[in-house]
């Protein structure tokens, strides 16, 4: 896990949900920047040559065209069928698909307490492994809950002392799936196993029965996820939970003179020793002009328009600057 403290900047006027954002005061003659946040998933991966860096511009005077991009050697998160596509197969056991949706929500984001606007329930929602960068754990449960559920498997939320997790039915039992800490446990005969066996038997808990999606070495991270069994119930209130998941495509819409850029950056070698997941991240810019004639800005006054657009990556913050009279 990491505990890796980021503040953001964060301007009053910017109002995010899941993608949509509206900007106030948007005036004529105006260059948009948005700084985005893009979850490591999508561009981590040994094959991958890094750092890494590209920039996408649409050079038309009139044309618009929409654009998506992905890692080959990554999950396609462009819309929630291709999600599940580049994870799941027809062939694959109900098991093997419950323990693959479980590596895909374990290796997007990371564990931090950031604070978002969550009126929309849009930090469980599958989506949110494209939008959002950071997760606790009853997001992570929430995500895996509800992809569960939309390829068909049966899932519950159990909450653990100062913890959520899920479970997935198949084979005539539960089995227990810890997406927020990337935890799982198989018996002698490699059967992952449910909450209540961890519970009723905690010496199930040790390195050499996990199957897990990152390689935890300590015995003392053991000993300490044991005590989360000292509670166990059934979640039944599932309306923090449950939602209908965002089935749209997310391409990027790139109107005339958009540029988009994005790097791949090489985190602080401190923080890559504790976590070798966060070797890398993912950061872009969106560079847009502002035009008062474009379909999705609405003139509220003589001085002031709404702009709203929909973007797939978190944003972390808004710049709008004067066009200088040599700007192509």
């Amino acid at each position: 896990m990491s505990n890796r403290r980021e503040k953001f900047v964060r301007l009053q006027w910017l109002l995010f949900f899941g993608g949509l954002f509206s900007l106030v005061a948007c005036q004529r003659d105006k260059y948009q920047t948005i700084t985005y946040r893009l979850p490591l998933a999508q561009i981590a991966d040994t094959e991958v040559k890094l750092p890494a860096s590209f920039v996408i511009q649409n050079n038309s005077d009139t044309a618009t065209f929409q654009c998506w991009w992905q890692n080959q050697h990554a999950p396609n998160c462009r819309s929630l069928d291709d999600m599940l596509r580049s994870v799941l197969n027809d062939s694959m056991t109900s098991e093997q698909k419950a323990i693959a949706l479980w590596q895909l929500v374990s290796q997007s984001g990371f564990h931090y307490d950031y604070v978002y606007d969550h009126a929309l329930l849009d930090h469980v929602d599958p989506f949110s492994l494209l939008t959002f960068p950071y997760f606790m754990c009853g997001e992570k449960a929430g995500i895996l809950f509800n992809l569960c559920r939309y390829a068909g498997l049966e899932t519950r939320i159990v909450r653990l002392k100062g913890h959520i997790a899920n479970e997935v039915f198949y084979d005539n039992g539960w089995h227990y799936f810890d997406s927020d800490e990337r935890m799982a446990f198989v018996d002698d005969n490699a059967v992952v196993l449910s909450a209540q066996a961890l519970k009723d038997n905690p010496t199930w808990i040790q390195r050499s029965y996990s199957l897990s999606a990152v390689n935890r070495q300590s015995s003392l991270y053991y000993s300490k996820y044991k005590k989360y069994f000292n509670t166990l119930y059934v979640e039944t209130d599932l309306t923090s939970f449950a939602v209908n998941p965002h089935l749209k495509k997310m391409d990027f819409t790139l109107h005339p003179k958009d540029m988009v850029t994005f790097d791949c950056v090489q985190m602080n070698w401190f923080t890559c020793i504790l976590n070798n997941a966060l070797c890398y991240e993912g950061k872009g810019k969106l560079i847009r002009k502002l035009n008062p004639d474009q379909s999705n800005i609405a003139k509220i006054n003589d001085s002031t328009w709404l702009y709203t657009d929909t973007l797939p990556y978190f944003i972390t913050s808004v710049e709008v600057s004067t066009l200088m009279n040599n700007v192509a």
